[in-house]
């Protein structure tokens, strides 16, 4: 009675996978009439020509193996659904170049994926994988990786060999170091870490020659959470000539490295929620700097090297203990917006302020 009863779910399951399916190509194809109801001749004319299949929020808890059919198909989207596993016939799916797994709830990644030897982007985020093996690595022409919101504590050496990867997310896991390989990725240009346990960067971050965003803290920083535990930075982090945007906030710094005075093209700096107590005057040598986060850090006065950015356009110094500014500010004529709610500042502090900066929009209390 329970295997009947077993059969007669899975034979359910099958045929709500197969009417998901049929509605999706519907929705491409209005005279579809159906899997079962289509002839051979016909369903090889129609799959042959669908390239895109959308299946997400669907509640689907396996998957019709009649996806197999779409020989053609380079984006398959799977995204939040209740799924564990993959049917074999889905790496039959050579074409494939963008496969979207997010938001399932897969514990393993099945090895058999690195069979999709054309997958240019994997999404991969909010699952409950504890491992990426190293076999993730057979996926040579892999370009973006999320693997965001997941369970992850380390990662293996192996990723040095993903070569042509651009783009790499692995904010909100459990991870308390990287690999010294990780600096082997020439091609990385994004790099999110952020809502980790990272207690330190290996010098070999360096090597990351075409980075231009690197996230080590939350870019949704609200005090008094942390994101990471670093407490310092390799001096190596100089040699990211290319960066554009270095989020920090939420660490434990109290102090940076001088070379960080050498990212030239750095445009967005946040620092807030660290324990700094004056402004890091290796900040005041980023001449390019556009956007900069001091929140909630415990500064009691901003330095007159302020004036050297001139470029800023936005400065955030909300949650702090100033009492004034330097004259210097006026300097800032790129300046469009100034922060400061929750400081110390008396009423003609504040309209001395505004004097100085006439063009700005300053705000001294939220709302």
């Amino acid at each position: 009675m329970k295997r009947v009863i077993f059969l007669l779910f899975v034979c359910l399951t099958n045929t709500y996978a197969q009417d998901v399916l049929d509605k999706a190509i519907r929705k491409q194809y209005p005279t579809w009439k159906g899997y079962k109801n289509t002839s051979v001749l016909e369903r090889q004319t129609v799959f042959a020509k669908i390239d895109s299949l959308n299946l997400e929020r669907n509640q689907l808890k396996s998957l019709p193996i009649e996806i197999a059919e779409l020989k053609n198909l380079k984006k398959l989207v799977l995204g939040d659904n209740k799924l564990t596993h993959l049917p074999k016939e889905i790496y039959e799916l050579k074409s494939l170049e963008e496969l979207y797994l997010d938001n399932n709830r897969f514990s393993n990644l099945p090895i058999e994926i690195t069979e999709l030897k054309n997958l240019k982007k994997l999404n991969l985020r909010s699952n409950g994988l504890t491992i990426l093996p190293k076999e993730i690595t057979e996926l040579k022409n892999l370009e973006i990786l999320y693997l965001s919101r997941n369970q992850l504590t380390n990662l293996p050496r192996e990723i040095a060999e993903l070569n042509s990867l651009q783009e790499l997310y692995l904010d909100n896991n459990r991870l308390s170091n990287l690999p010294i390989e990780i600096g082997e990725l020439k091609n990385l240009e994004i790099l999110y870490l952020y809502d980790n346990q990272l207690t330190n960067l290996p010098k070999e971050i360096g090597g990351l020659k075409n980075l231009k965003k690197l996230y080590l803290g939350n870019y949704f920083f609200h005090k008094p959470s942390r994101s990471n535990k670093l407490t310092s930075l390799p001096k190596e982090i100089g040699e990211l000539k290319k960066l554009e945007i270095l989020y920090l906030a939420g660490n434990q710094l109290r102090s940076l490295p001088k070379e960080i005075g050498e990212l030239k093209n750095l445009k967005i700096l946040h620092l807030g929620g660290n324990d700094f107590t004056r402004l890091p005057k290796e900040v005041t040598e980023l001449i390019n700097l556009q956007h900069l986060d001091l929140t909630y850090i415990g500064l009691k006065n901003l330095p007159t090297e302020i004036a050297k950015l001139t470029s800023l356009q936005y400065l955030d110094l909300r949650e702090n203990q100033l009492e004034n500014l330097p004259t210097e500010i006026a300097e800032l004529k790129s300046l469009k917006r100034l922060d400061l709610h929750d400081n110390r500042i008396p009423k003609s502090e504040k309209k001395k302020i505004k004097k100085l900066l006439p063009n700005c929009s300053v705000r001294f209390r939220y709302g």
